[in-house]
């Protein structure tokens, strides 16, 4: 893993008490939090990121339609897609349409450091990360 990967985590909440520890978990990845799926869009044009977590529900957004846009603004970036409420079908739907993985359940911090330091974005180009469709905790 690259020391200054750059994570652009787009929620629609302020992360509270409960995520110091995910986000100490994630040390050294350099992370930006949107508050929304525009937000999250402006920052990819203004600075790429190096991976996309996307936790849904995002208002007036679909997780393909997210995914469709990030992708239009830098189809190199992986995205993450984390849906408590996600079903086999959408996280098989979601990776036919290049999501990197997709997430469901309560949030496993130890779950999302693994999969977000096997992602493309953070691992040197003489590594190799192998996706995986789903995952629930």
């Amino acid at each position: 893993m690259r020391p200054d990967t750059r994570l652009l985590w787009i929620r629609t909440t302020t992360p509270g008490p409960d995520y110091v520890g995910v986000f100490e978990s994630l040390h050294p990845f350099v992370i930006q939090v949107a508050h929304s799926a525009s937000e999250a869009l402006a920052r990819l044009e203004a600075e790429p990121a190096d991976v996309v977590l996307a936790e849904f529900p995002l208002a007036a957004w679909q997780p393909a339609e997210l995914l469709e846009a990030i992708q239009h603004a830098n189809p190199r970036v992986p995205v993450l897609i984390r849906h408590a409420e996600g079903t086999v079908a959408d996280a098989v739907r979601l990776t036919k349409l290049g999501a990197y993985h997709f997430m469901t359940g309560p949030l496993d911090d130890h779950d999302l450091r693994n999969r977000l330091r096997q992602s493309p974005g953070s691992i040197s180009s003489s590594a190799r990360a192998v996706p995986f469709a789903m995952s629930s905790t």
